[in-house]
């Protein structure tokens, strides 16, 4: 019995402001294809049940174009299986009123595809002649006052779940965390986490398999871990394999320069040679530069034109400019469970990248213009504080 186990996908999450030839967000496009890349290796696969646990889409609502082009593709992989499907819901596709429906409900349209979005319960799936008790991410809040036992009439017990097991590092988000008694039973012969966006074995039958693709606000923390998804076997536990599954987008992250002490022209010429350092040029990639300790006189006078010719031909370039007021952590600075700082300029270029836009604004002058109120407040705080 082989069990492939995969979870946040976010199909249809958007970042940044290039679209292909087709008017498509570009990492909306990355994304699906990463996708199609990972069900063509399940296919290949031949496996026995395959397990989807949550986020498979980035929002409550997709658009039609991600609704339609996914129902296609899980289709064609539902016939070229044979091999029943299980999805629990994330909280990326979770209305908040339990009266909106989940949208993957369109997929009980497929054969041998099962679906549980809203509460604690077991699913029999008599073709594998297993159980998954299944937790989606708005079950989480009633974790507390259910028994999950093992079906004793199935020959396989699975559990999947949607959420943060305790001793994960969590994010803001997280309003409930799941005991780690929940997964350490010896009845369930396999555990397959979704939410956490690494890969990691967190008992000996139980598995975040990750994200599939570069989708978190943290995700520069992640780009040394592959990205794909587990297979398991249920007959034999020591034979578990993870299959990475290789995004179409390139990701450099050119480290941290130290601007103490450091003028205007040094700091220009510091950024200047590590965007030249990529060997074959940050062409088309998603690139990261922090500049830290950088004093108001020089982010005031860097090389604009520099920066700007990089962002054209980059398909981004997060250059995340940290004060020295800033760097001594006296501004409320929020920094990620990884370390990873995040400023009030990032978490803007996030919020613009991420979000969907009235037709006729342009998004890079949007991200631009607050970047540009962002920098003004900041030349007056540093003013205030000297005067």
């Amino acid at each position: 019995m082989r069990v492939l186990h995969l979870a946040d996908v976010h199909l249809g999450y958007r970042a940044y402001s290039r679209v292909t030839q087709y008017g498509i967000n570009q990492r909306e496009a990355d994304v699906f294809q990463t996708f199609e890349r990972a069900l063509e290796l399940m296919r290949g696969l031949d496996p026995d049940l395959i397990l989807l646990a949550g986020d498979l889409f980035h929002t409550v609502r997709p658009s039609n174009l991600v609704i339609h082009n996914t129902f296609r593709r899980l289709a064609k992989l539902v016939e070229a299986t044979r091999c029943p499907i299980v999805m629990v819901a994330g909280n990326h596709e979770s209305p908040r009123s339990s009266e909106v429906g989940c949208i993957l409900r369109l997929f009980t349209n497929l054969p041998r595809v099962y679906v549980e979005d809203a509460k604690c319960q077991p699913l029999r799936i008599p073709e594998a002649n297993a159980t998954v008790y299944c937790v989606p991410h708005r079950g989480l809040e009633s974790l507390g006052q259910v028994v999950m036992e093992p079906d004793p009439a199935s020959k396989y017990n699975i559990l999947m779940l949607h959420g943060t097991l305790d001793g994960i590092e969590t994010g803001w988000y997280d309003t409930y965390v799941v005991p780690r008694r929940v997964v350490r039973s010896d009845g369930w012969d396999y555990v397959a986490c979704g939410h956490y966006h690494k890969h990691v074995q967190v008992e000996s039958r139980a598995f975040y398999s990750g994200s599939l693709e570069y989708t978190s606000p943290r995700f520069w923390a992640e780009l040394d871990l592959p990205k794909g998804f587990v297979e398991y076997n249920l007959d034999e536990r020591a034979k578990v394999r993870f299959h990475q599954v290789q995004s179409p987008r390139l990701f450099e992250h050119l480290g941290t320069i130290d601007a103490s002490g450091l003028s205007a022209a040094e700091v220009n010429e510091a950024i200047a040679a590590r965007l030249a350092k990529p060997k074959d040029g940050l062409k088309d990639k998603v690139v990261r530069l922090v500049v830290e300790a950088i004093s108001p006189a020089a982010k005031a006078d860097l090389d604009h034109k520099l920066i700007r010719e990089a962002r054209l031909q980059a398909l981004h370039l997060d250059l995340d400019l940290i004060t020295a007021r800033r760097a001594e952590g006296r501004d409320g600075e929020r920094r990620e469970g990884d370390g990873q700082s995040r400023t009030l300029e990032h978490e803007w270029e996030s919020f613009v990248e991420e979000r969907s836009i009235p037709n006729g604004v342009d998004r890079a002058r949007l991200r631009e213009m607050g970047l540009s109120y962002l920098a003004q407040a900041q030349e007056e705080l540093d003013a205030a504080e000297t005067a």
